[in-house]
Order: structure tokens, then C-alpha cells, then sequence
């Protein structure tokens, strides 16, 4: 499989369970890389559900339910 490593600055497992909460299921913490999400490269209609969570959790944009990312 295809995947690509995001740095995102800061702890990867409470991001990892705000994808979760978004039904975006993402990979596991690599060690030592904790602060690096990993993302399998999937569907057309899988990734465009990941870039719509990474959004919402990355610039607080508000979900499909009205409330924050963050």
C-alpha cells in the first residue's frame, strides 16, 4: 500500500482519535515519530472524507454538526 507521513507538531494519538470520532480511521503512533500522522493512500471518495476531517480538526472549521474541530 501507498501511504504518506504528515508532521503535524504535535502528539499523534489524541489527532488519531478526533479522526476516529469523524468515522477517518488513520494509522497507528510510530515510534519514534510521535508527532507524525500516517495516512494510507486510499479512494478518491476515502481521501476526500480524510482532507474534509484534517480541516476541521487542524483549523477548528466547524463540522457537519455545527461544532468546532477542536
Amino acid at each position: 500500500g501507498n501511504f504518506f507521513m504528515v508532521h503535524i507538531k504535535r502528539p499523534v494519538q489524541p489527532v488519531i482519535e478526533e479522526f476516529r470520532k469523524r468515522s477517518v480511521l488513520v494509522g497507528r503512533p510510530f515510534p519514534p515519530m510521535l508527532e507524525h500522522l500516517r495516512v494510507s493512500v486510499g479512494t478518491e471518495a476515502e481521501m476526500g472524507r480524510f482532507a474534509t476531517a484534517f480541516k476541521e480538526i487542524f483549523t477548528g472549521a466547524p463540522t457537519a454538526g455545527g461544532k468546532s474541530g477542536r
